[in-house]
């Protein structure tokens, strides 16, 4: 909500602090689950230990590039982030077939590297458009901790229709 207001009262130094905050604040809240669920996964589920960690991995790039995504439309800067994608996928495939095919490695573990391997290429490639296009930053981090108080509200209803569109998932699982 804060970015919002930034950028309609044109504070556009305001926004990298508001950036950086909310991405800590959302992995944070992304972390606790996944950390959780790691756990579960390696001790009782039996997983292997490089399967958990490029699971881990993999989740954490997709926070940081979906969080990113809601900044990017604010640079209108679509063929840039479509060639992002394209770049990730290039690697993700590359790599993928390198690793099977020159070094020997099981395709599945190559798959997991390289899907990784791609998503955090777009990852950095998205939060390096954003610090090109917001290059002025007021380094004012907490001042987004004060709309929490604010717009308290706003934020439980967010999460409940959050939870609406992906309840229907957990039920599944």
């Amino acid at each position: 909500r804060m970015y919002l207001h930034v950028l309609y009262d044109e504070l556009t130094e305001e926004v990298m602090p508001c950036y950086y905050t909310g991405l800590m604040i959302n992995i944070i809240i992304s972390a606790v689950p996944a950390i959780l669920f790691t756990v579960y996964e390696y001790f009782y589920g039996g997983v292997e230990p490089i399967f958990v960690g490029l699971g881990f991995l993999g989740y954490m790039s997709l926070i940081w590039s979906f969080y990113t995504m809601l900044y990017l439309s604010i640079c209108k800067e679509y063929v840039k982030v479509t060639f992002f994608y394209f770049l990730g996928m290039l690697l993700f495939f590359g790599l993928s077939y390198s690793l099977v095919n020159f070094c020997g490695m099981d395709p599945i573990y190559a798959t997991f590297i390289g899907l990784d391997s791609g998503i955090l290429l777009i990852s950095i490639l998205e939060f390096a458009q954003i610090r090109a296009y917001f290059r002025e930053t007021s380094r004012n981090y907490f001042r987004v901790i004060s709309y929490f108080g604010t717009y308290w509200k706003l934020i439980f209803a967010n999460l409940f229709y959050i939870l609406g569109l992906y309840i229907h998932n957990f039920v599944f699982w």
